[in-house]
């Protein structure tokens, strides 16, 4: 997978958990992945996303993985699969 191609897929995903937050605010942190943090149904939660994938999965992966947590928020969504 191309760097631009899973730059895209995180941007798109980063986009997505900020505006299911309660304050449409959230914190991004880069060491070994990226961490996302932000307050959903007014609890604190983080989500990780890797910087580099290098597996073809990579989309598959990470569209599972936000479907997974969306599920496990205590919030009400009207978000459409797949995400992006």
């Amino acid at each position: 997978m191309s760097f631009g191609i899973s730059h895209e897929i995180n941007r798109r995903a980063i986009k997505l958990l900020k505006g299911l937050t309660d304050d449409k605010k959230i914190n991004l942190t880069l060491k070994n992945h990226i961490k996302v943090e932000g307050v959903y149904g007014g609890q604190r939660r983080v989500f990780h996303l890797a910087n580099t994938p290098s597996t073809p999965t990579y989309p598959q992966k990470i569209r599972s993985d936000i479907k997974r947590f969306i599920q496990s928020l205590n919030i009400k969504t009207d978000i459409q699969y797949p995400y992006f």
